[in-house]
């Protein structure tokens, strides 16, 4: 999966999460909710702790 198909990963996040963690690091933070792994590489904490509220459909 390309991690612009995710909600909010256009190509400016996709790049900071690849270059800090690796396209299967930054999947595997993006699954599983990881906000210290995301905010470390680079994505606001405001966006880090949004998407996996939206993904369960609490926001």
């Amino acid at each position: 999966m390309r991690l612009e198909d995710y909600w909010g990963v256009g190509p400016k996040t996709s790049d900071r999460l690849e270059s800090a963690l690796g396209r299967e690091g930054a999947v595997a933070a993006i699954e599983s909710a990881d906000v210290r792994a995301l905010v470390d590489a680079g994505v606001t904490r405001g966006r880090a702790v949004l998407h996996p509220l939206l993904r369960i459909g609490h926001c």
